[in-house]
């Protein structure tokens, strides 16, 4: 008996994949040090962790995407949350009061996306959960942390984030029920 083992055969942008990453690595790591030692001479503020930020999402979403949870679901919290961050790391860095308000608006709308990816396909999604339960407590977090911090007006945006987060919170436990809990077990390997 002959077995005939096919496989796909591979494209050449699949061979010219690895060497793309290999060149991007080398130029991410440069440009990195470079703008480091340009910022440590230049002196003023450290606008090197918005470059590193950004390159780093560069990466992760563009050049080396995570497979593992790559799916919609996932890949919108991801952006979210990254865009989240760079807005806390312009305002940290530059003081701006500007870059701290938006931080609810992008939350407050990556809620409401996230909460209608999960419950539109819920069937395929709730597997995915695990990503919705983590950008539900940041946005907590971030909304705790605004109220407390935060003392000039706007600060409604953080009351309105954090009750849509509490809601969403509420509602996946309701409409999963018993597959709330079993994937919460699942997740952490729990008895």
């Amino acid at each position: 008996m002959r077995v005939k083992i096919t496989y796909p055969s591979v494209t050449k942008a699949q061979r010219r994949r690895p060497v793309v990453i290999r060149w991007a690595t080398w130029l991410s790591w440069f440009s990195a040090i470079v703008c480091a030692v340009v910022n440590i001479l230049t002196g003023g503020p450290a606008w090197t962790f918005i470059f590193l930020w950004t390159l780093w999402a560069a990466w992760a979403f563009v050049i080396s995407p995570t497979l593992v949870e790559y799916n919609r679901l996932s890949f919108s919290i991801r952006i979210i949350t990254g865009l989240s961050t760079l807005f806390l790391i312009l305002g940290a860095l530059f003081s701006t009061s500007l870059a701290i308000r938006v931080v609810p608006i992008v939350c407050f709308s990556g809620l409401v996306i996230a909460g209608f990816l999960l419950f539109t396909d819920l069937g395929h999604q709730k597997q995915n959960m695990m990503p919705m339960l983590m950008l539900i407590a940041i946005s907590l977090a971030i909304s705790a942390g605004g109220l407390i911090v935060w003392r000039v007006e706007g600060r409604w945006a953080f009351f309105v984030m954090g009750g849509v987060a509490c809601t969403l919170l509420v509602l996946c436990f309701l409409v999963m029920g018993r597959d709330f809990v079993r994937e919460f077990k699942k997740r952490f390997h729990t008895k």
